[in-house]
């Protein structure tokens, strides 16, 4: 169904943008989790202490929880009205509309879309809730072709809907669903593997190296699994059984080993996965992520210890698992890392910023930019930051005040 919209667009300041500034690096963040897919990227020139803060526009893109993605100056996101999922593109620096598209689709509980559209060439790639993919023009939205997975598949979905969002690896489009994975042909949608019928986890799927074999990390409902990237494969599974079967922070991969983290009282562990099977390391519930996933800087993770209304901002050593801070007054939120600063993003609107530092907690920023619950990672792109919450309020943020 291809239905195009115009949603309102509130634009808060009416501010004339210029080219980029000398001294802001261009990065896009056409990805879940950015460039490097891990949650970090470098940038010059980005924030300033005590410099006043911008919002540069707000924009109603509709209910949901996507988090936004941007590439050649626009920023594509997700959210739903009326019982349809709409696929928004804004200019990514005066919030302008430059089309929409969309589909029939029940809100849901925890209304609207969870995944994240990918960009890749010339195609904005996207799967909703209900495991239908599809294919959007970059340049004008128009769909270039779709697929329903549960329909095709028979696969089940999870108890709160796709969550993870697409992988393209080459030529492959590479999704969280079914017993473990399947992968599509990005540019014709036609499947290239696929595994048996089965309730996938919520996490994205991560690629990985073992020796020369190319490999894909993918949380199921109930274990971490190891799949070949080439012909779908299962390779080994390691049982990770949490409440719910809520599998939703993504596996992080670093020399030859693989850090996991669910919440619901779970707990973590680092498992070598340079032989045959998974051998694990450590285990202990020292950060236990609800569905933020944690980012990795030499040598220790940042992430999320706890679950909404009861979280903290965590600092641990990702070789002993031994936390060495632990931040009060942060509370639940998601976060990226902008060079050596955490950008944290309450659930109830505060950005903060704080140094990605093994002495202490040391906080550089903070202020509300939302209302409502807000539980989408942040997003930073051209010296920009884009915060949304679960209602569908979007802003775009400078944090020099001027550009």
């Amino acid at each position: 169904m291809n239905i195009h919209m115009k949603p309102s667009v509130l634009i808060v300041a009416s501010v004339m943008l210029l080219a980029v500034g000398a001294g802001v690096a261009r990065a896009d963040w056409a990805r879940w989790r950015g460039p490097d897919g891990n949650g970090r990227v470098e940038a010059t020139n980005w924030f300033q202490t005590g410099a006043a803060t911008v919002t540069v526009w707000k924009a109603d893109v509709g209910s949901g929880y996507t988090a936004p993605t941007v590439a050649g100056g626009r920023l594509f996101v997700a959210g739903n009205r009326n019982k349809q999922d709409v696929i928004t593109c804004l200019d990514a620096q005066s919030g302008a509309v430059v089309w929409t598209n969309g589909y029939a689709c029940d809100a849901g509980g925890y209304a609207g879309p969870r995944s994240c559209p990918v960009v890749d060439g010339k195609l904005v790639l996207f799967v909703s809730r209900e495991a239908k993919v599809f294919a959007f023009d970059r340049l004008n939205g128009e769909m270039r072709w779709q697929r329903d997975l549960k329909a095709d598949n028979n696969y089940g979905i999870p108890q709160w809907g796709v969550s993870g969002a697409p992988l393209v690896v080459g030529d492959h489009l590479i999704l969280n669903l079914g017993k473990h994975g399947l992968a599509l042909d990005k540019a014709t949608g036609k499947t290239v593997w696929a595994s048996p019928a089965g309730v996938c986890g919520y996490a994205t799927p991560v690629p990985f190296k073992t020796g020369t074999r190319s490999m894909i990390a993918l949380f199921g409902c109930d274990a971490l699994l190891g799949v070949d990237l080439n012909d779908g494969k299962l390779a080994w599974q390691y049982p990770w059984k949490t409440t719910y079967d809520v599998n939703a922070a993504d596996p992080v991969f670093f020399d030859g080993r693989i850090f996991i983290s669910s919440g619901y009282g779970h707990g973590c562990a680092l498992l070598d996965c340079r032989g045959a099977t998974p051998v694990k390391l450590w285990e202990n519930k020292n950060l236990k992520s609800h569905f933020s996933s944690p980012v990795l800087y030499k040598g220790h993770f940042y992430g999320v210890d706890g679950s909404p209304g009861k979280g903290a901002l965590t600092c641990m050593n990702a070789e002993t698992g031994v936390v060495v801070w632990q931040a009060a007054g942060t509370g639940f939120g998601s976060l990226i890392m902008v060079n050596e600063t955490i950008v944290y993003l309450s659930e109830k609107g505060e950005l903060i910023l704080a140094a990605a530092s093994t002495q202490g907690y040391q906080e550089q920023f903070r202020a509300k930019f939302l209302d409502g619950t807000c539980w989408t990672a942040p997003v930073f792109s051209d010296g920009l930051f884009y915060l949304r919450n679960e209602k569908g309020a979007l802003v775009c943020v400078n944090l020099l005040g001027k550009r």
